[in-house]
């Protein structure tokens, strides 16, 4: 198997380090494109424990080949479960600006029996639904990273289409699922306020889904739309699927009925004094150019009950520190960054002799390369993903007070232990590492096991694990490994 491209190209020198775990052919913490340089080494893994091999060739500027090579036994020819969807979910719109999207959908749906026609976007699709009945709209967004001003005009046409479709489905990367779910419970609270009362009840039956989709995934909420008129599937303590769109609005009321009642039993004084008692915020800086980074670490910070400011890569993180004289308790740089790399920001940033504690963020988890980051001059050095843990005790040591509330209402109790045990995170202040892991071992999986007590069974002394992954490739390699070292 073999996979070309058109791209730049691989010098030839660089060629044979491709597949080393993190590394890649520019390494500078500038680099253009993105990447932990985990894939290839990954990948490669993967064939060689099917007992074959991959390697690359390549010139520059005339694009690249990787290839494999395998031996596997011809399989037999499934028998292969014909889908039928039901007939009141037809006709179908497809609308994607993507033609390979939008041909992809149409394909699955006119072989599950629908008849399907497509749009390009939201102004194609208006007229279409002008002039031709719809039963279901799916709608497949392609965002831009950083810009969601594109939403506007596809939300427009949802509010004035809404009760021209019986069935809508809006598909998004996962990353924008939560900001397009508030977007559609927005628009169905203000159905209800105009006393639109069918348009509301439209609006929150919605369907969001993560794409890419799968087909049975989407096969299911079809059927279920079919059945039901609502697609439950992933509403875990919800029993509609409009109370989960409609949830912030139904927060907001229960708050403000709770400050109301709590005003009207004289205690005013009382409040009072405790906003004035509050501490300052303790703001944080994030410079990180992944969305989903951007996004899982911004949240985790909040529950903590930090001020959070994102930016995408480490120019704007100097710009809003050392020209536009912007202030935060922390900061946080991601090391490998467009434009402007951790390191050659948080450099800008302490020649500017501005009292900041910054702290590297790395996707490396190699002692040297930790040690080197700690020597540049960061405040500490930790790796990704950041866990709760890890975040809570970085806000700890450079002074944020947790309340009880953003302390317990997220997580359990952490352990009492020392700080960031679980990252092997160095601090140049007090140059160790805390918490750093014992030396590897070189026992077996089932002796370690044996050690720690873990999965021993009563029964001969059998070690049991139960794995639970959803990957069957993972989950073949894992059983290999396991039951190689007797478990």
């Amino acid at each position: 198997v073999s996979v070309r491209d058109t791209g730049i190209g691989i010098p030839q020198g660089a060629q044979s380090k491709l597949f080393n775990r993190f590394t890649q052919v520019d390494s500078s913490t500038t680099r253009k494109y993105g990447g932990s340089g985990l894939g290839l080494a990954i990948s490669k893994q993967l064939v060689e424990l099917m007992s074959g091999t991959m390697g690359v060739s390549s010139m520059p500027e005339r694009g690249s080949s990787f290839w494999f090579t395998v031996v596997l036994e011809k399989a037999q020819t499934p028998c292969t479960e014909v889908r039928q969807l039901p007939p009141d979910v037809s006709p179908m719109l497809v609308i994607a600006q993507n033609i390979s999207t939008r041909n992809m959908l149409a394909g699955y749906l006119q072989a599950w029996g629908a008849d399907v026609s497509a749009a390009a976007d939201e102004k194609e699709a208006q007229i279409y639904l002008h002039a031709h009945q719809t039963s279901t709209a799916i709608i497949s967004l392609t965002l831009p990273v950083y810009d969601l001003i594109v939403l506007n005009p596809i939300m427009d046409f949802l509010v004035a289409s809404i009760m021209e479709v019986r069935f809508w489905i809006i598909l998004c990367p996962i990353t924008f699922m939560g900001k397009i779910m508030d977007l559609v419970a927005d628009m169905a609270n203000i159905f209800a306020s105009k006393g639109e009362t069918l348009a509301a009840q439209a609006a929150r039956n919605v369907v969001v889904m993560a794409s890419p989709v799968r087909q049975g995934v989407l096969f299911d909420c079809l059927t279920q739309l079919s059945s039901k008129g609502v697609y439950r599937k992933g509403v875990e303590d919800d029993d509609k699927v409009g109370e989960l769109m409609a949830g912030r609005q139904r927060n907001q009321d229960e708050t403000a009925t709770s400050m109301d009642t709590t005003l009207a039993q004289g205690d005013v004084d009382s409040a009072v004094s405790n906003l004035e008692s509050e501490a300052p915020p303790f703001t944080v800086l994030v410079a990180e150019d992944s969305a989903a980074n951007q996004m899982a670490i911004k949240r985790t910070l909040m529950k903590l009950g930090a001020t959070v400011t994102v930016v995408a890569d480490g120019y704007e993180a100097v710009d809003l520190v050392v020209t536009q004289g912007e202030r935060y308790d922390l900061a946080l740089f991601d090391v490998n960054m467009p434009i402007l790399g951790g390191v050659e920001a948080m450099k800008l940033v302490r020649g500017a002799s501005i009292d900041m504690p910054v702290i590297a963020i790395t996707a490396s988890s190699e002692d040297t390369q930790l040690q080197l980051l700690a020597d540049e001059g960061f405040s500490m050095v930790t790796t990704k993903p950041l866990e709760y843990s890890v975040c809570r005790n970085i806000l700890v040591k450079y002074g944020h007070l947790l309340s009880t509330s953003s302390d317990s209402a997220a997580q359990p109790p952490p352990p009492a232990t020392p700080p960031i045990s679980s990252r092997r995170s160095l601090d140049r202040y007090s140059r160790r590492s805390f918490d750093r892991p014992p030396p590897r071992s070189s026992k077996p999986s089932a002796t370690l096991l044996s050690e720690s007590g873990v999965g021993k069974s009563d029964k001969n002394d059998k070690y049991v694990v139960l794995l639970v992954e959803d990957n069957v490739t993972s989950q073949r390699i894992v059983q290999r490994i396991l039951e190689r070292d007797g478990i």
